[in-house]
């Protein structure tokens, strides 16, 4: 009887951690499209990090830096990137290459893998582990109570 229940919450904590990485999966797939389609329609342009700001009211935290660029001589943008880090990644002066939406020059991105795509990437590859791993534990449990069982056979 303590067998079935224990194989039980195990099939539970496996569910719970198959659903978990799905909608991780699906998450992750959402923000690769996201970006996709975000970079797709975006146009390129020269920018500058200008200076670090940092998101929250205390003077502890991650970095955000502020990235200033010109969509035409006359109209001059800033935007802080959509996360901050505490690692700064960028130099103060700095070239950077801006994407940002021609309908919303508000809209702009540093074109790099972190900006663009670490958010995506990383859902997947969390949404993933919470899949495999989690079945492949189970199934390793499986495997050993098998040959457990059939030893105890064969005495």
């Amino acid at each position: 009887m303590r067998a079935s229940k224990q194989t039980a919450t195990a099939i539970v904590v496996v569910l719970a951690g198959n659903a978990a990485g799905l909608w991780l999966l699906i998450s992750g797939w959402r923000l690769f499209d996201a970006s996709a389609q975000f970079v797709q329609r975006a146009n390129p342009a020269p920018g500058r990090v200008v200076a670090y700001d940092r998101p929250l009211t205390s003077s502890a935290g991650p970095l955000q830096p502020v990235v200033r660029f010109n969509v035409n001589r006359a109209e001059s943008h800033e935007f802080r990137p959509r996360f901050a880090t505490v690692w700064t990644g960028y130099d103060i002066g700095q070239s950077v290459i801006v994407l940002y939406d021609p309908d919303n020059p508000e809209d702009a991105r540093v074109d790099d893998f972190w900006q663009l795509w670490f958010l995506a990437a990383g859902a997947g590859v969390f949404g993933a582990g919470l899949i495999v791993i989690p079945l492949g534990a189970l199934g390793w449990a499986f495997l050993g109570r098998k040959r457990t069982s059939q030893g105890s056979d064969s005495l």
